[in-house]
């Protein structure tokens, strides 16, 4: 009786600190010193059962051993860092995990030495294991040993009692524990969610269904300003927050804003708010949710609140540079259209419409077979399928001349370029389409006053020269002073306007591409020395001679022999005009890198700055100081520079005020390899 109310009183015992403290190390520790006390044993120890790939294991929690030398006494292992763990399934104690059941010996056995136990462990002549449940699962087991008396059956029933406590125990310690876990996950999960908060770079304020701030992170603390105080209220937010309309001088709107309606149950944005705190402005875009509870009451008011500078500046730009490109593409006189695949006008500037004569609604949508003429207004749908079904292109890229159809049916010329874009994966065709009718009038006067040249001008002018020359031959120093000096000007006139004419027929002939050129090998020298006899009277004409270099090289070049001898005497009889009087004019050539180059010099008074980057252009001539000694068509380089490319060389010049200038022609060297 006296065992069982000591039983009592020490489960009693226990679980009055067990309610007062919970489970826990100590704990363990003070169960199992009861539990000795109660069975007079010297050794024990109390686990928890575990599983490790579906095999059970103990977790030691307490033992303790009450030897009189204080080896192991009061041992506590609740420290994870020290926790003792046994997992031999062969041993007494896994005999009482494997079974269930309790175990029992009470003679010396080498079951009973374990070397998993901490050094200093007692030997042991008696043990008795006692595995306890809860709800029927097995939770743990206590083990004592070293009973003076031994162990018997009876006292495992004694020890029943104590048992459940110990499950109670374990069962409490887990779910404790269980509980701690998951508070520290839940505060690492808020600190994480905190963190996240925290680093985004959009402000979050969070409002109660009262009205109240509950959260506001930095970024929202440096947009809206300091931590609201307790006395805040909502209408007076854009006050607070010195909160604008964008580009006004009107507060916000409290019942405007999203976290506003928000709390009225909608969810909300806006674009068009800015603070302003001095000069500095802020513009926000605010997106605003509600969050209700499970029964569909609003419990809180989310603001997202994002600092929207950089957008609207580019924002500002594309539109800056939207209106600029709308400005060019309305300004210019060429007609702009982007058209679909389907060949619908998707876009049209104004030069479109002057052009045609439409207004701009009566283009958008129509095909753009409503500008074209027949056959070309039936083809086109079908040039487009095919470039679509075979990527083959036969007017998209490439530029052309085409017939383009009014409004009011009249067909007028047209250059006509087509381009593939693409424009956030929609393919589009642009056209740039530019009236011809002006050029084309202008070609056929020019083709008109050609003809006249060459049929109405050139003859009867070559009839007057002749008749001219003759005239001055027959009555040479017959005549008058002044009636022979009229008749030599009419004669150099007419001289100078055959000249004149045949340059304007060969530059037509040059641009037109119908030049014929014969071209042949020769040796340079010859071609040299040709354009030397040639033009040596000229120079004598204007008080000068020319001079041709010593060794020549002995090259040969592929040339239109008339042509460029055609260009030797430009330039020639322009140095021999230009030159000094009685100083001559200077024909060299040279073989650099399979390149001939054949320089004339004059040492007249050079080229000025101001005119060398149109020396090439048609009719230019540099002002000199003896304009008559100077005169000529305009046309002599122009055309030179159009022979030299036509047979493949080129042409250039160096030249320095005051002390003269140098011509050069280059043509590659001939080899018959």
């Amino acid at each position: 009786m006296n065992k069982d109310k000591e039983l009592l009183d020490a489960i009693i015992e226990l679980q009055s600190y067990w309610v007062e403290h919970g489970a826990s190390g100590k704990m363990f520790n003070l169960v199992l010193n009861t539990l000795l006390e109660l069975t007079s044993s010297e050794y024990g120890f109390i686990g928890e059962v575990l599983y490790t790939e579906e095999k059970p294991y103990l977790k030691i929690h307490a033992i303790n051993y009450s030897a009189s030398d204080g080896v192991m006494q009061n041992s506590d292992h609740a420290n994870p860092s020290e926790v003792l763990e046994l997992y031999k399934l062969n041993s007494l104690y896994g005999k009482a995990l494997t079974t269930g059941a309790p175990v029992m010996v009470n003679a010396w056995t080498e079951e009973l030495s374990w070397d998993e136990l901490p050094a200093g462990y007692p030997e042991l002549n008696s043990f008795v294991g006692i595995p306890f449940y809860h709800n029927d699962i097995l939770l743990g087991m206590v083990g004592i040993a070293n009973r003076s008396d031994g162990y018997d059956e009876h006292l495992i029933d004694y020890l029943s009692p104590f048992g459940k406590t110990c499950a109670n125990l374990i069962s409490s310690f887990r779910k404790r524990n269980a509980y701690i876990l998951r508070e520290e996950k839940l505060k690492e999960r808020e600190k994480v969610y905190s963190d996240i908060l925290e680093a985004l770079p959009a402000g979050i304020f969070v409002i109660d269904a009262q009205e109240n701030p509950y959260y506001l992170n930095q970024t929202a603390i440096n947009i809206i300003g300091d931590k609201l105080s307790g006395d805040f209220c909502l209408k007076d937010l854009p006050k607070y927050c010195h909160a604008y309309v964008e580009k006004s001088d009107q507060l916000y709107p409290s019942a405007q804003m999203p976290i506003t309606k928000a709390l009225q149950g909608e969810t909300a944005s806006c674009s068009d708010i800015e603070i302003r705190r001095g000069e500095k402005v802020i513009p926000l875009h605010v997106n605003a949710i509600p969050l209700k509870n499970h029964i569909g009451n609003i419990d809180y008011a989310i603001a997202i609140i994002s600092d929207i500078t950089e957008l609207k500046q580019q924002q500002a730009k594309v539109i800056e540079k939207e209106s600029l490109l709308n400005a060019i593409f309305n300004s210019t006189i060429d007609a702009l259209f982007t058209i679909d695949e389907k060949g619908k006008i998707v876009r049209a500037n104004s030069a479109v419409q002057t052009m045609f004569g439409y207004h701009e609604e009566e283009l958008i949508g129509q095909n753009i077979t409503l500008l074209m003429p027949e056959p070309h207004r039936s083809l086109h749908n079908q040039y487009i399928q095919n470039y679509l079904n075979s990527g083959e292109k036969k007017i998209i890229g490439n530029g052309f001349e085409a017939e383009a159809r009014r409004k009011d049916k009249s067909i007028f010329p047209c250059d006509l370029s087509v381009s593939e874009i693409n424009q956030f994966g929609k393919r589009l065709f642009t056209g740039i389409l530019r009236d011809i009718s002006q050029r084309k009038r202008i070609e056929q006067m020019k083709k008109e006053f050609i003809a006249t040249v060459s049929h109405e001008l050139r003859t009867p002018l070559t009839s007057i020269h002749g008749a001219l020359g003759l005239l001055r031959h027959e009555t040479l120093n017959t005549l008058e002073p002044l009636a022979q000096e009229l008749l030599d000007i009419a004669h150099a006139n007419s001289n100078r306007l055959i000249l004149l004419v045949n340059d304007i027929l060969d530059m037509e002939k040059l641009e037109a591409g119908a030049m014929k050129f014969d071209i042949k090998i020769h040796p340079l020298t010859s071609l040299i020395e040709l354009a030397v006899v040639s033009n040596q009277a000229y120079a004598e004409q204007h008080n000068s001679f020319i001079e041709i270099s010593e060794n020549l090289p002995q090259v040969s070049v592929a040339v239109d022999q008339h042509r460029y001898i055609q260009v030797l005497t430009n330039l020639l009889s322009n140095a021999a005009k230009f030159s000094p009087q009685d100083r001559p004019v200077k024909i060299e050539a040279t073989v650099n890198d399979g390149i001939a180059c054949v320089s004339i010099i004059d040492e007249g008074p050079g080229i000025p700055d101001s005119f060398k980057e149109k020396i090439f252009n048609k009719f230019s001539q540099a002002e000199g100081s003896n304009s008559q000694k100077t005169s000529g068509t305009g046309l002599g380089l122009s055309i030179s520079r159009e022979l030299m490319e036509k047979m493949g060389g080129k042409i250039g010049f160096d030249s320095n005020l005051e002390k003269g200038s140098r011509f050069y022609v280059e043509l590659p060297v001939y080899s018959s390899s």
